[in-house]
């Protein structure tokens, strides 16, 4: 065979391209006027594959569907068919690069440049107010949370001190009762003292004028007695003596 080889595809799969990438390329060259690979030109790059026998009149140039590995491929002659395969690994699919901007214009003239400086000023002074004004209103809340927490603080306060007054006046209540309890007590045990005192001066007084009646009562009795005792010694001697005078003693 001599002439053009480009249609020699000897894998269906890789003779037409398909929507699903391979893995790899087989090329099948069939070679009948040679009996080995000696004197065979093959040349690889990403999306050609070149074949020249200058011998045999060969030439192939043929363009690769997918892009290859070229360093990474092998060539094996097959004698018994006079067939030349070559397998060449599909390079990863290539992501298309990102788009670039391209102003609309090539230029600018001096007043557009100058509106858009102005425009960029009043949207950096927007935005610089809008800053501030979340600022102010972070302030104000933080403030607000400020001035709560120390009105909770005093009112807590208020408390501690309410209950601290409280039980100072309960523990007053406690002392001036008990204080008024003994009082009552001890004024109690006065007055009873004072009346078991009234009847014993009472009953010391009676016990007094009874002592005293019954003194009386003897001492006229006594001088009742002596009187009826001279009365009889008189009335004796009278009747001895009527009328005449007690003689002199003898000396």
């Amino acid at each position: 065979m001599g002439g053009d080889l480009a249609g020699a595809w000897g894998d269906s799969q890789v003779a037409t391209p398909s929507n699903t990438r391979p893995r790899e390329l087989v090329v099948r060259v069939e070679l009948p006027e040679l009996s080995s690979a000696a004197g065979v030109d093959l040349d690889i790059t990403e999306r050609l594959l070149s074949l020249a026998a200058p011998k045999a009149s060969y030439a192939l140039q043929l363009p690769l569907p997918y892009a290859v590995l070229s360093e990474h491929g092998s060539a094996k002659f097959d004698k018994a068919s006079r067939t030349l395969v070559v397998t060449l690994p599909v390079a990863a699919e290539r992501l298309a690069p990102p788009p670039v901007w391209q102003p609309g214009s090539t230029g600018q003239s001096p007043e557009d440049l100058a509106r858009e400086l102005k425009e960029a000023e009043r949207a950096g002074a927007a935005l610089q107010e809008q800053r501030d004004a979340e600022a102010a209103a972070e302030a104000e809340a933080a403030a607000a949370r400020r001035a709560e927490w120390e009105a909770e603080d005093r009112r807590k306060a208020e408390e501690r001190e309410a209950l601290k007054a409280k039980a100072a006046r309960e523990e007053a209540t406690s002392i001036r009762d008990k204080e008024k309890a003994d009082f009552e007590k001890e004024e109690a045990d006065l007055v009873t003292g004072l009346s078991q005192l009234d009847r014993a001066i009472k009953l010391l007084q009676a016990v007094g004028a009874d002592q005293t009646q019954s003194g009386d009562v003897d001492s006229k009795q006594m001088l009742a007695a002596d009187a009826t005792a001279a009365g009889s010694s008189r009335a004796c001697c009278s009747g001895v003596y009527t009328g005449t005078a007690w003689p002199a003693p003898v000396r």
